[in-house]
């Protein structure tokens, strides 16, 4: 089934949502669009009574703005000459007085059209009551007037160049609760049957998507991503553009979609958007279910992560852990049949205006789905940090991608600085965790890389590299080489550039704790070293060991000893397989260095345990 489609079915399947005001942790409107109304920011409210005066005027707040508004097909289009919407409308629209305070011919003439389209409504033998009492009021012709009267604005060149559009609230003796009409479902309900009366005179023709013969939209809506928003997912020039002359006589012979299909497509799109989309810049991703419950959680926002305890130390009780929290995640009914789908939509140079293309679509079962899910999670995971604790879990998809090819700069934190390569890395990496594709290599090797120089941040972002890096290398080796690698140093482990790793942490810990123990902050050679360790392990772990020699010498016995008995187990293993040399290393060093490291601090902590323990 095509995207449009989809999202029709998904509005119908959700009709009891539409018109209902809600609002996202943001503060943002967030509602389910009725047919042939949009969303707009109006910057003024008018309160006026049921004989058409006016009670009250406010300017709103940046946070109270947004607002639902009906509109035509020309007015949701607009972008030049005059297209009035059918209720709320900017000043130049709806103020009978402009003309006498304003020299702009084009913009005098625009009342005269706006106040016609109002009567037709509000004359209209069913027409709802507000909109009889707006045009009582606004067929007088006194709004500027009236404005200045209200000394809501300073003067009169504050209001005629007014730029937000202003709408209407009407209270009556008998009801102290007044419901505006931009929140009540019997005026939209009102406008929507009045709207089908009209157009019902229209073009007639088939619907390229349902197949049946209906009124045929002539222009779409655009605001699908935010209410700035006037790029269009489908559109065409007039004959004097380059979009289908050549090819075609009329734009129609190319598709033709019902005004009612795209208008529920479309609303269903902006509505998911606000209540469940991942921004990643311009681009939207959504995630979302196709049955009575759209929400289904978009693995592109939610962290998943297990605190570290004794009975999740092996990959395959994570795995049961993470199996059992899924479920939770991704709830399946009595039917696996029931369809989750990924839609991304953006233009393709990441601005507000011209076409909007869909970036990523994809229809799952809900029972694929999760599993997917399940395997990214599973697949990827690694021991994180945040703060001074410790988890198992996946690390978050944006710091993947600053990790491979960010840089820290003034601030404390990695960055891509290019925008655009931020976002198409998103995209290369959403297949990986929806379709369970396998993890780019390219990625893999520029954090790998971004490693060689351990001095080129600071301890923190370190060790944050070092962390997504080591879930990176183990993601490879399970897409590429069918090979598990465990969260836990494994000491029977053979791997040449596993046990150099290991090497390289025990030398870089010894230092450090010398370093600390001396009151000194340097950093240790074993950073410094770094990438020459890569490239000449064997070489250059003589030239560390000699560097921390007189360190060992100060040091504890016992301190001492550990170190040695674990430099010469691994020594061990290298000679046996007369690996110990200067043939450049792979990544598993990275993992070596990591686990080693991990072990020794476990291993200090439950020293200090017992230290504490005894002494009480």
């Amino acid at each position: 089934m095509g995207w449009m489609q989809t999202l029709a079915e998904t509005y119908d399947k959700c009709k009891s949502e539409v018109g209902k005001i809600n609002y996202n942790d943001k503060g943002q409107l967030v509602v389910l669009l009725p047919i042939a109304h949009s969303i707009n920011n109006a910057e003024l409210e008018i309160m006026l009574d049921e004989k058409s005066n006016i009670i009250d005027v406010r300017k709103l707040g940046k946070e109270e703005q947004q607002t639902i508004m009906p509109v035509t097909e020309d007015s949701q289009a607009r972008s030049s000459g005059v297209a009035p919407m059918p209720l709320y409308d900017n000043i130049t629209y709806i103020a009978g007085d402009f003309k006498k305070f304003s020299d702009d011919v084009k913009k005098n003439e625009r009342y005269s059209s706006y106040i016609a389209e109002l009567k037709k409504w509000a004359e209209d033998p069913k027409s709802h009551k507000d909109i009889k009492v707006v045009y009582a009021y606004l067929k007088k012709g006194t709004l500027i007037n009236d404005l200045m009267t209200k000394k809501v604005f300073d003067n009169v060149e504050d209001i005629i160049n007014m730029q937000g559009m202003i709408r209407f609230k009407v209270k009556y003796n008998n009801n102290d609760l007044v419901i505006p009409p931009f929140e009540n479902k019997e005026v939209f309900n009102n406008y929507i049957e009045y709207f089908n009366r009209i157009i019902s005179n229209g073009k007639i023709d088939i619907d390229y998507i349902s197949g049946k013969e209906d009124y045929i939209a002539q222009k779409l809506p655009s605001k699908i991503r935010n209410t700035a928003d006037n790029a269009r997912l489908i559109s065409s020039n007039d004959i004097q553009g380059y979009t289908y002359r050549g090819r075609f006589l009329t734009a129609d012979e190319v598709t033709t979609l019902s005004f009612e299909l795209s208008q529920k497509a479309h609303n269903s799109l902006r509505w998911l958007i606000q209540k469940q989309g991942y921004r990643n810049g311009s681009e939207v991703i959504v995630v979302f279910g196709v049955e009575s419950e759209t929400k289904i959680r978009n693995p592109l926002i939610e962290d998943f992560i297990l605190p570290l305890n004794e009975e999740i130390d092996t990959n395959e009780k994570y795995a049961k852990c993470i199996n059992e929290s899924i479920k939770g995640f991704y709830p399946l009914n009595k039917t696996d049949r029931e369809k989750v789908v990924v839609i991304a939509v953006d233009t393709s140079d990441g601005a507000s205006q011209g076409r909007l293309a869909i970036t990523y679509y994809n229809e799952f079962s809900k029972s694929e789905f999760r599993d997917n899910i399940e395997k990214w999670y599973n697949e990827f995971a690694w021991i994180l940090r945040f703060k001074d604790e410790y988890f198992k879990g996946t690390p978050n998809i944006k710091d993947i991608v600053n990790v491979a090819y960010g840089v820290q700069g003034s601030e404390k934190y990695l960055s891509v600085t290019n925008d655009s390569f931020f976002k198409k890395t998103i995209d290369r990496l959403l297949p990986c965790i929806v379709q369970h594709k396998r993890i780019p290599k390219d990625i893999v090797i520029s954090a790998v890389e971004k490693l060689n120089n351990p001095l080129s941040t600071d301890d923190n972002l370190f060790d944050i590299k070092l962390r997504v890096t080591c879930a990176l290398i183990r993601k490879y080796y399970i897409d590429y080489k069918k090979e598990v690698i465990e969260m836990a140093l494994d000491k029977e482990k053979t791997d040449r550039s596993y046990l150099f790793g290991r090497l390289l942490a025990l030398t870089d810990d010894i230092e450090s704790y010398a370093i600390y123990k001396e009151g000194s902050a340097r950093e240790t050679n074993a950073k410094r070293y770094w990438s020459m360790f890569k490239r000449k392990p064997a070489s250059t772990y003589e030239l560390l060991r000699e560097k921390i020699q007189s360190y060992l010498n100060k040091l504890h016995g016992g301190i001492t000893n550990k170190y040695e008995t674990e430099v010469l187990q691994i020594m061990e293993m290298l000679s046996e397989s007369n690996s110990f040399n200067n043939n450049q290393l792979n990544e598993q060093y990275i993992l070596g260095y990591y686990l080693q490291m991990d072990e020794l601090k476990n291993n200090r902590k439950k020293n200090n345990e017992m230290e504490e323990s005894e002494n009480e």
